[in-house]
């Protein structure tokens, strides 16, 4: 599977990670196309430049809201640092600076407080502003609930830290449009590039204070330390905030610690996504991308085996149309599965049970999701084991194009060859061939290849 590993001895900032996945092939272009989806192009311009930290030659991403009349893209080398603005205009910190425009932190820039950036459109968008923004466009339902997912890894912590639901708190910067062009464009890459697994180093977070709204707050700035529940990170020497919310969210989201470079790990290129700072140290994100297969033991050599949990309620009593939006937020939130059964209650009501399939560490997530969206008042969950066959992604080549497929094999033996559904439509609506025959030619040449 397609699979990257990031190297935080910097930190991590959205930016520092979009100018990462640019340096390593990412086209800007086709990011801001997909973006476009949004709506919301006229709110802000790209700025991209290359740079160079300690010697190594990065790429800087940055995102300015347009303000009053401008209404243009800007672009230079490659793109300049652009999600970690959005992360740490969260806090409003007023950090102490040269300038009070854009402030690097650990290699990466962000605007705390109210700055130089008084957006004229609605920069104070909460979390379901922002997600009825991602449901109305365009864009992938992989990317829509893979972003929505990043934005409730935010709301959750900015809602500890100030003692308030998800729904009540006003991401003021974090629903700036900067914010959510950072987030959604880093989750357009993963699916650019076709990620299917990001391993992550500690994380460096730096040293010292940092000016907030609220007074001197320790580094890292409460948000933070919030996503960085249960990352491995340390402070070290560097008298600077070098992780920010938008870093620390997408690797709460999506990311698997890995000390060093993972066993089976076998990489292809890397990049370099540039911060602000200029350190002792390169104040720079590495990103090696690759390829990444899962070495099977003696213990999982007939099958990958490993523990859920299932969580279920049955309604009678909701509007049918809501499903669709339950079982999308229930993915969001981590659901490995999640599925609707039909089934008839007391009285001979017809209902639907709701089964959710989850890790046990997104069990809260999920039955928040079940009491705030459906008409449930109860809830039960089980423990469950499962056996999965060892499953590879490939990305194979035909006359009609190229499509990913999934290889399923149990001891060592291939049980099922997948094409993937989204790829074979897109290469059926491309060339005019049908479908079904698409996705026999690919699988015919990936049974040849394998």
């Amino acid at each position: 599977m397609n699979a990257i590993y990031l190297d935080c001895f910097s930190g991590i900032s959205g930016n520092m990670l979009l100018g990462a996945f640019v340096d390593c092939g990412v086209s800007l272009a086709e990011v801001e196309a997909e973006l476009k989806k949004l709506g919301i192009s006229d709110e802000y311009y790209f700025t991209c430049e290359a740079v160079s930290k300690c010697g190594i030659a990065a790429t800087h991403l940055d995102v300015e809201p347009t303000g009053q009349g401008h209404g243009h893209h800007h672009h230079h080398d490659h793109d300049h640092s652009f999600l970690h603005k959005l992360m740490h205009k969260i806090h409003h910190h007023h950090h102490d600076h040269d300038h009070n425009h854009h402030h690097s932190h650990g290699g990466h820039t962000h605007s705390h407080g109210h700055g130089e950036h008084s957006h004229s459109h609605d920069g104070n968008r909460n979390l379901p502003d922002i997600v009825a923004l991602i449901e109305a466009s365009s864009l992938s339902d992989t990317v829509k609930a893979n972003s929505i997912k990043v934005f409730t890894h935010l709301a959750k912590a900015e809602a500890k830290v100030h003692g308030k639901t998800i729904e009540e708190v006003h991401f003021h910067e974090v629903g700036a449009v900067d914010t959510i062009v950072d987030i959604i464009g880093n989750v357009i890459c993963m699916e650019k590039l076709g990620i299917d697994k990001i391993f992550y180093s500690k994380v460096h977070v730096g040293n010292g204070y940092v000016h907030c709204a609220h007074g001197k707050m320790p580094v890292p700035a409460p948000a933070t330390a919030e996503l960085l529940l249960h990352i491995p990170h340390y402070k070290g020497d560097v008298m600077k905030e070098l992780a920010t919310p938008t870093g620390a969210a997408i690797l709460s989201a999506f990311g698997t610690f890995s000390e060093t470079m993972p066993s089976g790990f076998v990489a292809d290129k890397t990049g370099y996504g540039a911060g602000g700072w200029d350190l002792e140290i390169p104040n720079v994100l590495r990103m090696t991308l690759g390829t990444w297969q899962e070495e099977v033991t003696a213990e999982k050599k007939d099958t990958a085996a490993d523990t859920k949990l299932v969580i279920e309620t049955n309604i009678d009593d909701m509007n049918p149309q809501n499903y669709e939006y339950v079982l999308e937020r229930l993915f969001a939130v981590g659901a490995v599965d999640a599925y609707l059964t039909p089934i008839i209650m007391k009285k001979n009501r017809p209902a639907i049970k709701v089964s959710v399939l989850v890790d046990a560490k997104y069990f809260e997530d999920v039955s928040r999701v079940l009491f705030e969206e459906t008409t449930t008042i109860g809830i039960r969950y089980y423990p469950v084991d499962r056996k999965v066959a060892v499953r590879e992604f490939k990305d194979i080549t035909t006359e009609l194009g190229t499509a990913q497929v999934k290889i399923s094999s149990v001891d060592g033996t291939v049980t099922n060859v997948m094409p993937e559904y989204e790829d074979c439509k897109k290469i059926a609506r491309e060339t005019g061939v049908p479908l079904k025959r698409v996705q026999e030619c690919v699988k015919e040449a990936a049974m040849q290849q394998k």
